[in-house]
Formats: structure tokens, C-alpha cells, sequence
């Protein structure tokens, strides 16, 4: 993807895009997606470990 997007830009070979940063509005509001719950990404103590 990264090649592509040089290619767009027309970076020298030499050169690669290391982040690049969208700016501007939306062409639609959307809707924000439904947060997961701490417990489905949190552990305790050691990964893996669910509290009790």
C-alpha cells in the first residue's frame, strides 16, 4: 500500500512515506462504532488472566 501511495505522490524511489495524515471533514458524518468492554482487552496481573 505504501508503494502506491509514493507512487501517487511521486516520490523519488530513494524516498518512502513513513506517515502520512489525513486532513479535511468527512464527506458523510458517520456513526461511531460500539466500544468494547474493558474486560474483552484487559487482563490482570499476566496476559490471559481475567479477574475473578
Amino acid at each position: 500500500k505504501h508503494k502506491e501511495i509514493d507512487q501517487w505522490l511521486g516520490l523519488p524511489e530513494d524516498v518512502c512515506s513513513v506517515e502520512i495524515i489525513p486532513v479535511g471533514y468527512p464527506a458523510k458524518q458517520g456513526k461511531a462504532p460500539a466500544r468494547k468492554q474493558l474486560e474483552d482487552f484487559v487482563y490482570y496481573e499476566k496476559f490471559g488472566q481475567k479477574k475473578n
